[in-house]
């Protein structure tokens, strides 16, 4: 079994940045122990990319891929997520240091919560969905 801390990046969550988390799991320092990054909660907290490329990519267990509507920092909300490479997240930068981290693009979910995806016909999100993730992963890897 592995356990996998999700860092929330709102600012009352008591672990919301990647450096914070990491700090955890390098502390319990077990193999089965790590991190699952969320690109909206990475950035919607300003974690640092430094820390992300001081980390070890075999301890980011799952990435979460989605991208976000550029408000401040500390005021994003779930809901405000968009498709992956239509907002202002540098999922590039993220994947870029992910890759030279050793991660192994072992488990990527797409997560949104944007109310009008809701209300999209489920087939046209997957199809949206899987183009807009295959672009950022296929680009970066």
């Amino acid at each position: 079994m592995r356990l996998s801390v999700e860092f929330i990046g709102g600012p009352t969550a008591s672990i919301n940045t990647f450096g914070e988390a990491y700090s955890i799991i390098e502390e319990v320092n077990m193999g089965n122990v790590g991190i699952t990054l969320d690109c909206f909660h990475f950035h919607s907290m300003d974690s640092k990319i430094e820390d992300l490329a001081n980390g070890d990519g075999r301890k980011i267990f799952i990435v979460h891929l989605n991208d976000t509507e550029d408000f401040p920092i500390g005021s994003l909300l779930d809901e405000d997520r968009v498709w992956p490479g239509t907002g202002c997240i540098k999922l590039d930068e993220i994947f870029q240091t992910l890759k030279k981290i050793g991660w192994k693009e072992d488990v990527v979910s797409l997560e949104l919560f944007r109310p009008e995806y809701y209300k999209m016909d489920p087939d046209e999100v997957y199809r949206i969905g899987k183009e807009k993730s295959e672009e950022v992963i296929k680009r970066n890897f």
